[in-house]
């Protein structure tokens, strides 16, 4: 099994540096003066075996990356409470 976890972890480090990337090109092609984050609870527990590794993987390298990639293009970085966040329609109109 070290073998499978040490690829599941490289996957993850791939991953954690190619959408941080990808966030930042984005914000740069549309000239975004916000990028939005949800404020994510990671302090809970998850039952079951290595699942924690897994569902907690690097959001919060990902979200520091962005900000550090996008402060030199002026754009800033906020993070938002999570509850409602789907239920409401992005533009304020109400619920979807």
């Amino acid at each position: 099994m070290p073998r499978l976890w040490a690829k599941a972890k490289s996957v993850n480090l791939d991953i954690a540096h190619k959408t941080p990337q990808f966030i930042a090109d984005v914000a740069t092609l549309y000239s975004a003066e916000v990028i939005v984050f949800e404020h994510l609870d990671t302090q809970g527990k998850k039952r079951g075996s290595k699942k924690q590794k897994l569902h907690h993987w690097r959001a919060q390298a990902v979200q520091r990356i962005v900000a550090d990639k996008t402060h030199r293009d002026g754009v800033r970085v906020r993070r938002i409470c999570a509850w409602n966040t789907s239920k409401l329609a992005f533009d304020g109109s109400g619920e979807v």
